[in-house]
């Protein structure tokens, strides 16, 4: 009997332990990213564009490439300051880190995916994973919604070269590229 005891005691702790795991994975693309550290930014960015309760949902998965801090330090202070200011232009470029579908690194492929607005995003895999240009520097943070992706750069959109700050910004991500790491 105490054997029985025992092994029920181990089992529910066993079953306990499992399902306090599952309770800790976060919620969502924003929750793993805030879980993670190194999205200050991004996260302070989304909040202030209004897409916090978007990107929260549980009735779409999505994938995120959210730039890391780091990312957002190699931006001129102006230039984010005045992303951070124009709430339709930072919604665009949130919107340009977030692919419809929940896409681990491992089932990446070459080609385009669609981002949350139905723009397209240019993803590689020659030697390493890139978006938009963009190196992905970490992957795989899971969460409710969907698989958060670091990026070392923020994201621009090639399709709209229209904007000022679109430009700007492709010059800079261009730059910051470097020698033989673009693809």
């Amino acid at each position: 009997m105490k054997k029985l005891a025992s092994l029920f005691v181990a089992g529910t702790l066993a079953t306990l332990a499992s399902g306090a795991a599952f309770a800790e994975k976060p919620k969502n693309i924003l929750d793993a990213a805030r879980d993670n550290g190194g999205f200050t930014i991004f996260l302070a960015a989304v909040e202030e564009a209004d897409m916090t309760a978007a990107l929260s949902s549980p009735r779409m998965q999505y994938t995120l490439y959210a730039p890391t801090d780091a990312a957002f330090a190699k931006m001129p202070p102006e230039q984010l300051a005045a992303l951070l200011q124009d709430k339709d232009e930072l919604r665009r470029v949130i919107a340009q880190h977030v692919a419809i579908g929940r896409y681990h690194s491992s089932d990446i492929s070459p080609g385009v995916k669609r981002t949350l607005w139905g723009e397209p995003l240019a993803v590689t895999t020659h030697r390493n994973l890139h978006v938009n240009w963009v190196k992905v520097v970490a992957t795989d943070l899971d969460s409710g919604n969907g698989i958060v992706h670091a990026t070392d750069n923020v994201i621009i959109n090639s399709g709209d070269g229209d904007s000022a700050f679109a430009q700007q910004l492709a010059q800079f991500n261009a730059a910051s590229l470097g020698q033989g790491n673009r693809f």
